[in-house]
C-alpha cells in the first residue's frame, strides 16, 4: 500500500537486480547507478519529499507524485548538474521512469532501463544492457561503454547515439535528426525510421544498409549520390557486416564506414565535390539562410555543372 513520504530522503533495499519505478509530473531527475543493493531518492534542495507516494516491495520501490505537480519543487535554472530529484539505484537494477515535464539524466545503469519524457530532454551516459527511451519533444543523447540494446523514439527531438558495441537497435523519429556512431554486431535487428529527419550512420566495421526513401538523398559506400529511391531499396556497404534497414519519407541518409575492407568493397569511386555542395545548399535552406526558390536554383546549377 502506498504511503506519503515525510522524510528528506527515501531509502529501500531492492537487491542488485531489483525494480525501481518513478512516476513524476514535473521536475528534473538525475539517476545514477551505484554499487550495492539499495535505492535512494532525495530532493536536491534538502526540502522534505512531502507529497511523494512511496510503495515498498520485497525487491522493489515505487515513487510517484500522485498527480500533484507541486510535490517536486521545480528548481531555478543554474548549473547543468542540478536536478530536482537525485536518485541512486543498484547498477544492474531494472529502472522505469515516466516524467511528464522535466529533463532526465541517467548514468552507469546496465540493467533493463526504460525512460519516458513528454517534454524534457533525455541524456544517458555509460549505458549498457537494454535501454528503451521514449521522448516526445525532447532530444535524446546516449553514450554507451558496454554492449547496448537500444530502442529509442522521438517525435520532434533529435537522437544521438555513440556506443562501443550495438547489439540491437530500433531508432524512430518524426522530424528529428538521427546520429548513430558505433560498431554494429550480432543478429540485431537494426532498424532506423524517420519521416522528415536526416540520418547519419558511422561504423568502424563493415555494415550492409538497405535504404528506402521517397525524396531524400543517400550518400555512402556503393552509392555516389542518389536522390530519392522511389520507394525501392538501395543497398549500401559491404555484404559482410550486419544489416541495418533504413526507411524515410523525405529524410536524407549519410553513411560512413571507416573499415578498409568495406572501402575496398565499394563499387563506385569516392564521392565528388558536388554532393557536398548539394548538402551545403540543403543545410542553408534548413537554417533559413535561403528560400526554396534559391535552393532550387543552386541545386539545378550544381546538377548542370
Amino acid at each position: 500500500m502506498a504511503a506519503a513520504a515525510r522524510a528528506a530522503g527515501i531509502e529501500h533495499t531492492i537487491g542488485m537486480d531489483g525494480l525501481l519505478v518513478l512516476r513524476l509530473e514535473d521536475g528534473d531527475v538525475r539517476i545514477t547507478g551505484v554499487a550495492g543493493d539499495r535505492a535512494t531518492v532525495r530532493a536536491s534542495d534538502g526540502v522534505a519529499t512531502d507529497g511523494l507516494l512511496v510503495e515498498r516491495g520485497e525487491r522493489s520501490l515505487s515513487v510517484s507524485t500522485g498527480g500533484m505537480p507541486q510535490a517536486v519543487g521545480h528548481r531555478r535554472r543554474g548549473r547543468s548538474d542540478d536536478a530536482d530529484l537525485i536518485v541512486e539505484a543498484p547498477v544492474g537494477a531494472t529502472v522505469v521512469l515516466e516524467s511528464r515535464s522535466g529533463d532526465v539524466r541517467a548514468a552507469r545503469l546496465t540493467g533493463d532501463v526504460r525512460l519516458t519524457s513528454a517534454s524534457g530532454d533525455v541524456s544517458v551516459r555509460d549505458a549498457g544492457g537494454r535501454l528503451v527511451v521514449d521522448a516526445v519533444s525532447g532530444d535524446v543523447e546516449v553514450t554507451a561503454t558496454g554492449e547496448l540494446d537500444l530502442s529509442a523514439r522521438t517525435v520532434s527531438g533529435d537522437l544521438e547515439l555513440r556506443a562501443g558495441v550495438v547489439r540491437a537497435l530500433q531508432a524512430t523519429t518524426t522530424s528529428g535528426d538521427i546520429t548513430l556512431v558505433g560498431t554494429f554486431q550480432g543478429d540485431g535487428s537494426f532498424s532506423v525510421e524517420t519521416v522528415s529527419g536526416d540520418t547519419a550512420i558511422e561504423s568502424p566495421r563493415p555494415v550492409r544498409i538497405e535504404a528506402t526513401t521517397l525524396t531524400g538523398d543517400i550518400h555512402g559506400p556503393n552509392v555516389d549520390h542518389r536522390s530519392g529511391g522511389g520507394g525501392r531499396p538501395i543497398v549500401l556497404g559491404s555484404g559482410d557486416g550486419p544489416t541495418i534497414t533504413f526507411r524515410s519519407t523525405s529524410g536524407d541518409l549519410s553513411v560512413r564506414v571507416a573499415d578498409e575492407a568495406a572501402r575496398r568493397a565499394a563499387v563506385a569511386p569516392s564521392p565528388p565535390a558536388t554532393p557536398d555542395r548539394s548538402l551545403e545548399v540543403l543545410r542553408a535552406l534548413e537554417r533559413g539562410d535561403i528560400d526554396v526558390t534559391e535552393a532550387t536554383r543552386r541545386l539545378s546549377a550544381l546538377e548542370e555543372g
